[in-house]
Order: C-alpha cells, then structure tokens, then sequence
C-alpha cells in the first residue's frame, strides 16, 4: 500500500511540477505578447493632429460691397449677388439656372451684424415663392469670403 501511495504522491508532484512550470511558460508567452501588442500600437498609431481652422475676428458692424454665390449641384444651378451697403441694407439678386428659371428674382432686405455672423431679414411683402424664407445667415470668412450653408460668396 505504500508503494501505492508514494507512486501517487510522484504522479501528483510530477502533476504539480509540470503545471507550474508550464503557468510560467504562458505567462511569460502572454506578457511577451502583450509587449508586442503595445509596441505594435505605438508603432502603427498615426499621430492625428487637430485641425484648427482661423476663426475670422470680424471688428466691423457693417459690411459694403457685392459677394457673388454660385451653387451648382446635382439638382440646382444658381448665382446669386448679395449687395451690401453699410446703412444695413442688403439687395438680393438671383438668377437660377435649374430646376426653374421663373425662380429667379431680387429682393432687398435689412441685416445686422453680430461677431462674424451676418443675420439676413427678408421684407414680409416679398415674393414668398422665390424667397420662402423670413431670415438667413452668413458666416463672415475673411475680408473676401462670406459663407452660406456650406457655400462660399466671393467679394467682386
């Protein structure tokens, strides 16, 4: 019966043995690779630089000159020339080109100025079905520059 004991005992020792020498293996092999992971991150990492744009710093509580605005897209083709004055008046005129020449027209409405942004106000008597909209907004790029939506209008 001892020689059965003793031969358990090895057998479990043996098992013992084995199992944490192989634990160290793993573990060594999974901090090896997390070494290699990280360095792989590091390496592979691109460096992603923001991108500030140049706010413009609008000092003026008026605007004077005409700023052309051409869209073209899939469905519509327009120029459009806002005419600014420094009393805060503006005139809008608007050749459209496609879908529907008929909305073409002018109008001429009043604006202030707040920062860098232009708030446009339509007259209520005006023709509703080529200018739907009671007020509008310019963003104030630079000293040529005026954006509308996503669209730049040029000083001429």
């Amino acid at each position: 019966m001892n020689k059965v004991l003793i031969g358990i005992g090895i057998i479990l020792s043996a098992y013992l043995i084995y199992n944490a020498v192989s634990s160290e293996d793993e573990s060594a092999a999974i901090t090896s690779e997390k070494v290699l992971d990280k360095q792989d991150i590091i390496e592979n990492t691109a460096v992603v630089e923001e991108v500030v744009e140049d706010v413009y710093d609008n000092q003026s509580a008026t605007i004077d000159g005409s700023y052309i605005l051409n869209i073209t897209t899939d469905t519509t083709e327009t120029s459009q020339v806002f005419d600014f004055s420094s009393n805060g008046t503006f005139a809008l005129n608007r050749k459209m080109i496609s879908p529907n020449p008929e909305l073409a027209g002018s109008v001429k409405g009043t604006y202030t100025i707040t920062g860098n942004t232009i708030n446009l106000v339509f007259p209520s008597d005006r023709n509703k079905e080529t200018f739907p909209v009671d007020t509008g907004t310019m963003t104030i790029k630079s000293d040529t520059e005026l954006q509308y939506g996503s669209y730049i209008a040029i000083l001429d």
